[in-house]
């Protein structure tokens, strides 16, 4: 029996972002933290923190994601299962943010694809 899973975005919200050129203190490093919350109405919230440190660049942000799976009972076997999944949203604005802010900065933008965050999220897991 197939059921149909719907997940909608309700919140996707760049909280904060520190970007800095010429960082001569910190190595090369890429960093994802994710927290979640389920709440009573079986939204998710997502508290996502990311730091992505390459060469001469620091950029350190973070993002709010709130979903919502309506037709669902085991949402946290879910999640668990399926995070990459249900935050490649998140991973799409990450890699953007850096784009756009190293755009402005080099002559050309780092491009750091959205895969790469989830390689990192397997790595730390």
């Amino acid at each position: 029996m197939d059921k149909d899973l719907r997940i909608s975005i309700l919140e996707l919200d760049l909280l904060n972002v520190k970007y800095s050129v010429d960082n001569d203190d910190e190595k090369d490093n890429l960093v994802l933290d994710i927290n979640y919350e389920i709440l009573e109405d079986k939204r998710i919230r997502f508290n996502i923190e990311f730091l992505f440190v390459d060469k001469e660049i620091s950029l350190k942000g973070e993002f709010l994601f709130v979903i919502i799976i309506k037709n669902l009972e085991d949402i946290e076997g879910f999640i668990k299962e399926n995070k990459e999944d249900v935050i490649y949203p998140v991973y799409i604005k990450i890699s953007n943010i850096i784009s756009l802010l190293t755009d402005q900065s080099f002559p050309f933008p780092k491009i750091i694809p959205p895969s790469t965050w989830i390689e990192e999220e397997e790595e730390s897991s």
